[in-house]
């Protein structure tokens, strides 16, 4: 069973459909870190929201720890490096609470405009004051979106519905696309000038840390206004404050905050702020939705080994098809390193197409399967690019046509060649230094080249037979009768070292490895 720890009071209702089977399932609050770390170690996955925080002393005690998935985009409150080098994925659901976010930063923008939250705490003074809340409308206004991801491509179609001119920044994006859709993107300074709704939809990077600050908000027209429902720390809160409170900007809606909750807000002293507690994901439909998306997530991995949304992974998803080839690489990998002795000198070559398209994933795999033999650190396929590069290993990737398989992995060292494919959602070993073999690649295999004459499969059979080890499965490669060849001998137990020694002296042995997969 799959001990899974939910935080931050994800409700049974919305996981439990889909962890019933096979799951563990412990639901708790948010926890403090003492608290995490006392019961952190007996659990194989964490579910949460934004509250509980996965610090570094936290993953220190998560020794069984394999997925945090985060209900919800942000991953703020997860220590996503320190994750990354125990080899912990950590998975979000970044499309979960898109129109909500979206939906919310319209209710912000005409609040803003039209002093609804001001109008409404008038009324219950008793007062009747149309004067003082006469608005604004956004039809024909210019607003400026920073970040036109999901959020923001949401709320780009919704500005044009609304009569908007759109214009918008983000370097990692396609011009073409987005002006085909209507919004023309500028430069950040172009559209902090012209904008006169500025709103943020940005993840909190180094480079988007304090984007907005002194000197951006001097940029901005007097009259503008500025949304915040992204991340807190994209906005400098005491420059912003300084802005509004002077009357350098006009207003403001802030839906997060640098610090939440907040130990000080001085934007409460001022009329020209509406604030709301973080609510951008806070509807019905959006929590439901992205606390199914991650619990089906969760399943799917610890099931089918299928990884989606993962923001410290080579790739953001991988299908049931490659998912097999991963496997395969990893067995690459550890029988490698057994035969090979070191990873000195190492070329992946891919075949053209499925494999030359997930080769990223690929090769993480094959030196988790490698480094896993090596190192006494978990090793997994998050953190075993990492161990290479820190380790100075050096290797090549080569594509190829192959005509005899439709997906083939090869890897080449100095001493050893190992190739690879699936059939029917099997794995095999179907070359090994040049020799053609079929191996299913698990358990323990006996593995030496010989020649190719009478008397091979008894000899061997008798030694292994007088030390009570089973033969399951014995293959002979070869590319002629008589010739060289390579023989791979699958057994029910591991032979010890004097087993092996005394297969190695028959006169027709020469090398001889034992491989355990």
């Amino acid at each position: 069973m799959v001990n899974v720890l939910v935080l931050d009071n994800i409700k049974e209702e919305q996981v439990l459909d889909i962890l019933k089977e096979d799951f563990n399932l412990d639901f708790r609050g948010k926890l403090k870190e003492d608290d995490l770390i006392s019961i952190v170690e007996n659990y194989d996955a964490i579910l949460l929201r934004s509250g509980t925080k996965i610090t570094k002393n936290v993953l220190e005690k998560a020794k069984n720890l394999k997925v945090i998935g985060r209900a919800g985009v942000g991953v703020d409150n997860i220590d996503v490096e320190e994750a990354t080098r125990k080899g912990i994925i950590v998975m979000n659901v970044p499309s979960g609470n898109t129109i909500s976010a979206c939906e919310h930063t319209f209710a912000l923008i005409l609040s803003l405009l039209r002093k609804i939250p001001q109008a409404d705490r008038s009324m219950r003074e008793g007062r009747w004051d149309r004067k003082s809340f006469t608005g604004q409308e956004l039809y024909g206004k210019t607003i400026g979106i920073i970040g036109l991801g999901r959020i923001g491509r949401e709320v780009a179609k919704r500005a044009i519905s609304f009569g908007m001119r759109v214009i918008g920044y983000d370097p990692f994006v396609s011009k073409e696309y987005f002006e085909k859709m209507g919004v023309e993107i500028v430069s950040l300074d172009e559209l902090l000038k012209n904008s006169d709704i500025v709103t943020l939809h940005v993840a909190l990077t180094d480079d988007t840390r304090y984007l907005i600050n002194r000197e951006t908000l001097s940029i901005m027209k007097k009259d503008a206004f500025i949304v915040n429902v992204s991340r807190g720390a994209v906005i400098n809160e005491k420059d912003l404050f300084e802005f509004l409170k002077e009357g350098r900007i006009k207003g403001a809606a802030l839906d997060v905050y640098e610090k939440e909750p907040p130990e000080e807000l001085p934007f409460k002293e001022l009329e020209n702020v509406i604030l709301t507690p973080h609510l951008g994901a806070s509807t019905v439909e959006a929590q439901e939705r992205v606390s199914f998306e991650i619990a089906k997530q969760i399943r799917d991995y610890f099931l089918t080994n299928k990884i989606t949304n993962a923001v410290n992974f080579p790739v953001k998803e991988i299908s049931s098809e490659i998912g097999q080839f991963m496997l395969l690489s990893e067995k690459i990998g550890k029988a490698f390193i057994q035969l090979e002795g070191d990873l000195n000198n190492v070329e992946l070559i891919y075949s053209r197409g499925l494999l030359e398209e997930n080769r990223g994933i690929l090769t993480s795999c094959f030196f988790k399967g490698a480094l896993s033999q090596v190192l006494d650190v978990k090793v997994s396929v998050v953190n075993s690019m990492l161990f290479a590069r820190e380790r100075n290993i050096n290797w090549r990737e080569s594509i190829v046509e192959n005509e005899d398989y439709r997906n083939l992995l090869t890897v080449k060292g100095d001493k050893v060649s190992i190739s690879g494919t699936t059939f029917h959602n099997e794995m095999r070993f179907v070359e090994i230094n040049g020799y053609p073999v079929s191996i299913v690649p698990d358990g323990v295999i006996i593995l030496f080249s010989n020649k190719d004459t009478p008397g091979v499969i008894g000899k061997v059979g008798t030694i292994l037979g007088k030390r009570s080890i089973n033969i399951a499965r014995m293959e002979v490669g070869r590319r002629e009768k008589g010739g060289d060849a390579i023989t791979c001998v699958k057994v029910d137990s591991s032979p010890d070292e004097e087993t092996l020694t005394e297969i190695s002296k028959l006169p027709f042995v020469g090398w001889i490895k034992k491989v355990e997969l």
